[in-house]
């Protein structure tokens, strides 16, 4: 899945509110290697959960057929979840708290405006992946100290989390059917080997 719609979203905001001061990068919190020690934000998607078919409410999902045009297959919307981590970094405690400040309610305000994410396309609409009918809310929020290469630095972490629904449509020209498993044929059974049948030797005396 791509989360690119997430991120994109939350970077473009942040970076208008707290300024060209402060990098705004997404993707997953990297090593350290910043000339100056300049104060950084670190946005990701970073993974998807399902619910396993179902709702918060104990309802379970099934699949329904659906036909676009020549094409016919299946639908779902299945419920999930999708966690978000916003890290800043910096030298100074007292920077973290203020970028924190504004960290939180503006990816909450950001993620609540959203509407859906499409989250995978397999091209011409065969197969669509998009999450929508979601909820943003805060799931933590931490700060800590850290030293890595005799570098000692404040960092602060935000974690939110996207509860809806992942919609899933699948289509193909001849329907969504399974795949029928290949026989196979079985293995000849092999006939037990008699013994040897041996004569009796005279005896001469």
């Amino acid at each position: 899945m791509n989360f690119d719609g997430i991120e994109s979203r939350l970077v473009a905001d942040l970076q208008r509110s707290l300024g060209r001061g402060v990098a705004v990068r997404a993707g997953p919190e990297v090593t350290l290697a910043l000339g100056g020690m300049e104060p950084t934000v670190f946005v990701h998607a970073a993974r998807f959960d399902d619910a396993g078919g179902v709702t918060a409410e104990g309802a379970h999902i099934s699949r329904r057929p659906v036909r676009d045009g020549r094409r016919s297959g299946i639908a779902e919307e299945r419920p999930g979840r999708i966690s978000v981590e916003v890290v800043c970094i910096a030298a100074a405690y007292k920077t973290v708290k203020e970028l924190s400040t504004t960290i939180a309610p503006v990816s909450l305000l950001a993620l609540t405006r959203e509407r859906q994410v499409l989250v995978g396309d397999s091209g011409k609409g065969a197969v669509r992946l998009k999450f929508s009918d979601f909820t943003a809310s805060i799931a933590s929020a931490e700060t800590c100290v850290r030293v890595e290469n005799d570098l000692r630095y404040h960092r602060g972490q935000l974690r939110l989390r996207l509860d809806g629904f992942l919609h899933v449509w699948i289509t193909t020209s001849g329907g969504v059917k399974p795949v029928e498993p290949r026989p196979v044929a079985p293995k000849p059974v092999e006939k037990p080997r008699g013994r040897k049948k041996t004569r009796k030797k005279r005896s001469t005396d």
